[in-house]
């Protein structure tokens, strides 16, 4: 039975699976008349479970994190879009990062790291920019490997 992902005949490569189609015949989408199998190989740990008409496809893989480094030079730093952890360097003064003036839905998590930074005093500041953070409009990190998480609902911010 071939199995072949929507418009395309080849396999391998890389992308998002959007549609999939299952054949019974040569490509052309006929029904499925008999039980038969269909075998998914991939990188990572990949597994299938059937209940009922219901097929579940679960696996595993790496995730790549976009980071920016933050100063007192380039403070205030609003969190630019595909950022997805901020490092702060709050040596040499004060810093404030702005989150994203919409708190995007819950699919959406911003790291800001402190790091070794903060040793001398100086504090870093993270402003909602509009949008709560856990009920208040601005989160301090105020010591040394402190980090603070947010993520947004679409109209505020929570740590977690």
């Amino acid at each position: 039975m071939p199995f072949r992902g929507q418009g395309g005949s080849g396999g391998g490569g890389s992308g998002t699976v959007t549609s999939v189609a299952v054949a019974a015949d040569a490509g052309t989408g006929g029904a499925i008349t008999t039980a038969g199998t269909i075998t998914l190989n991939g990188a990572g740990s990949v597994s299938t479970s059937v209940s009922g008409t219901t097929v579940t496809i679960t696996g595993s893989g790496s995730m790549l994190l976009n980071t920016v480094t933050v100063d007192v030079f380039s403070s205030p730093y609003t969190v630019a879009s595909g950022v997805d952890v901020v490092f702060v360097d709050a040596n040499s003064g004060n810093i404030t990062i702005n989150l994203p003036s919409t708190a995007t839905d819950g699919r959406r998590i911003y790291i800001v790291d402190q790091g070794a930074s903060g040793v001398t005093g100086y504090n870093t500041t993270v402003s909602g920019n509009g949008n709560q953070i856990n009920g208040n409009t601005t989160f301090t990190i105020n010591s040394s490997y402190q980090a603070l998480s947010v993520v947004g609902d679409g109209s505020n911010y929570y740590i977690f």
